[in-house]
């Protein structure tokens, strides 16, 4: 096309929204770099940054075991009538 200028040869024209314009520049700005890198990094993924994770120091309780009262109750002549024993216990 004769009537292209030679501008229009090295620029295109991209649709974007306002609010992505708007962050788009807000970010160029942060990064102190152009929009047009700015958008590349996005594209490309140039911008994945690690963030460091720190653990997070929160008072833990200990977990402590108790043991279980073993209780017999006998019926007058020493059969045993009731028994509570922890599990794995075995009592002749």
């Amino acid at each position: 096309n004769a009537t292209k200028k030679r501008y229009d040869g090295k620029h295109r024209v991209t649709r974007i929204f306002l609010a992505d314009y708007q962050l788009l520049k807000r970010l160029s700005q942060q990064a102190g770099m152009s929009m047009a890198e700015t958008l590349h990094g996005l594209i490309t993924g140039g911008f994945a940054h690690k963030v460091p994770v720190t653990p997070v120091k929160l008072p833990v309780p200990a977990a402590r075991a108790m043991p279980v009262p073993t209780a017999i109750t006998t019926n007058g002549n020493k059969v045993v009538a009731f028994r509570i024993k922890t599990k794995g216990v075995k009592y002749a």
